[in-house]
């Protein structure tokens, strides 16, 4: 029975010391120059022709299967545009998955290198693209499958444009993860740090980044924490389709962001035109969301002014509009060049691509006080434009009467304004009794008032006070009607006042008329009252006026 022995040792010694005598030179020779030229372009060829885009490594410095070192390798995008590089790339292979048809890397760490974020035109970056399967046709058969377990790039670039923020520059980036390229592409990051130094004029630090992207229905889930001084951010990103959407519809992007705080002239320079004249710093919420033709925006900020609510809509096409609300804002710790003034209501700001140059402004207001005049609610819609501001309306509720107003005002310092308006009584309102204490009546006017670049001036139009009463002059009715123009400190008049049962120190002076004319250096003054019982009045009077 020995024989029996010797024979199976024959048969099967021989042939397994002869796998393991093969396999031993194999190895050994894997790490020559031979052996790193061949694995070289096996490693090129295999990889490029397994997916859409291509890798081509430069050379290999070292060859084994538990630690190979590659150098200068390039990865190309479906185009052929350069994506991604790196100096050296440390790879620990997986040879029983190789055998199985599968790359996988037990890890992957690359040293000094570069990312070039290119838009797909779909909101992607073309290397989600480029790892995708060469052969798109279904198959009975798995598509290639590639995993990177280990992931670990320092010192990287990168550089491109990622969700519509173009020349994006970050450099020092240090990040750990995953990758796998099977039926999707699954990429995790586990953490991410660097320094952001485009396309923002200034330089923050990425402190980390925390996700995963998906192909899929999952799409992206980003948290991202950065700062730049005593400024934090935190963001959360989602970026996934939209249930029951079609491949070629957009994406839907959900992105909020905490700011604890941020400074205004930060809102500017990130991109936000509308923040050019805020100032100082806010701390609280935003949240940006909806496909990208259409997104949508809200936050909630405090502020040294006070609190504010903004809400906006921000079509790629269309109408944008944005809206700050506050129950209470001290405009002048907000908004620079503002009077001190503290006010409640809404302004709202729409900007419309068809008409670039005009930026729409809606304004309502609760009632508040300027230096010392009160200021009732009111409502205005103004059109701002390069050269100045088209005033199509201001209205209010004014001491239980109303006022409206339109006009024009240049900055080059022409204006024209346009304003009508009634009140049943002075008396009732704050601002008549305190800088004319004591007056009485129902007033009406109708008065245009323009201003030119030589600060002339010209006002027109028609007053009228009914039961009027003054000091010691009373009437049931003035009406002033007329024109005054020129320089403002030396008019030019021509006014009419017209009065009825006008008493002075309660003697009655009657009915009738007075008229002044003239200027800029004199006046005349004309007058004609019938008082009861044919009593007759008449005056005449000439002013000159003085240099001083």
């Amino acid at each position: 029975m020995r024989w029996i022995s010797r024979l199976v040792s024959w048969f099967l010694g021989w042939p397994l010391l002869a796998v393991v005598s093969l396999l031993s030179s194999v190895l050994f020779h894997l790490d020559t120059n031979v052996g790193r030229r061949i694995g070289r372009d096996m490693l090129n060829e295999f990889v490029s022709d397994q997916m859409v885009g291509t890798m081509h490594s430069g050379y290999i410095t070292q060859l084994r299967l538990w630690h190979t070192i590659v150098k200068d390798t390039f990865v190309y995008d479906p185009d052929g545009r350069a994506i991604i590089y790196g100096e050296t790339v440390e790879l620990g292979i997986d040879p029983i998955a190789a055998l199985r048809g599968r790359l996988r890397f037990y890890y992957a760490e690359l040293t000094n290198g570069w990312v070039d974020l290119i838009d797909d035109g779909e909101g992607a970056p073309t290397f989600l693209a480029a790892f995708e399967a060469a052969d798109q046709t279904p198959t009975v058969g798995e598509p290639f499958h590639a995993i990177v377990d280990n992931m670990d790039l320092r010192n990287l670039e990168v550089t491109g444009e990622l969700l519509g923020l173009k020349n994006i520059r970050v450099v020092d980036l240090d990040t750990k993860g995953r990758m796998e390229f099977y039926w999707i592409t699954d990429i995790e990051v586990w953490s991410a740090e660097g320094r952001m130094v485009s396309p923002f004029p200034f330089e923050a630090s990425i402190d980390n980044i925390v996700g995963s992207v998906h192909t899929d229905a999952r799409g992206a889930q980003v948290t991202a924490e950065a700062s730049r001084g005593e400024e934090k951010l935190t963001a959360e990103l989602v970026y996934s389709p939209r249930e029951d959407s079609a491949p070629e519809d957009p994406w839907d992007l959900d992105l909020f962001m905490r700011v604890e705080p941020v400074r205004a002239e930060t809102l500017y320079d990130v991109g936000f035109d509308w923040a050019e004249s805020l100032k100082g710093d806010a701390s609280g919420w935003v949240r940006l969301w909806g496909p990208e033709e259409d997104y949508r925006l809200r936050a909630d900020v405090g502020t040294a002014g006070g609190r504010a609510r903004i809400n906006g809509d921000l079509p790629t096409e269309g109408v944008t509009r944005i809206e700050i609300a506050s129950p209470r804002l001290e405009l002048a710790e907000v908004i620079g060049g503002v009077p001190e003034v503290a006010v409640g209501g809404r302004i709202e700001m729409t900007s419309d691509p068809k008409n670039e140059d005009v930026l729409g402004v809606e304004i309502e207001t609760e009632g508040f006080k300027f230096e010392d005049v009160n200021v009732p609610a009111l409502f205005a819609k103004i059109r701002a434009r390069d050269d100045g501001l088209d005033i199509d309306l201001v209205e209010a509720e004014y001491a239980g009467g109303d006022l409206r107003l339109d006009g024009r005002v240049e900055y080059a310092g022409t204006t024209d304004i346009h304003a009508i308006g009634y009140i049943p009584e002075v008396s009732g309102d704050p601002n008549f009794e305190q800088f004319v204490p004591g007056i009485e009546g129902g007033a009406e006017f109708d008065l245009r008032v323009r201003q030119t670049v030589r600060d002339d001036f010209e006002a027109e139009g028609r007053v009228r006070f009914d039961r009027f009463r003054y000091g010691a002059i009373s009437a049931h009715f003035l009406i002033l009607e007329g024109r005054v123009w020129g320089d403002p400190f030396k008019p030019r008049v021509d006014l009419a006042l017209d009065g009825a049962a006008l008493r002075i120190a309660g003697y009655p002076i009657g009915n009738g008329q007075a008229l002044l004319k003239g200027g800029p250096k004199e006046y005349t003054a004309t007058g004609e009252f019938t008082a009861p019982v044919e009593r007759r009045a008449e005056f005449r009077a000439r002013v000159t006026a003085n240099d001083g």
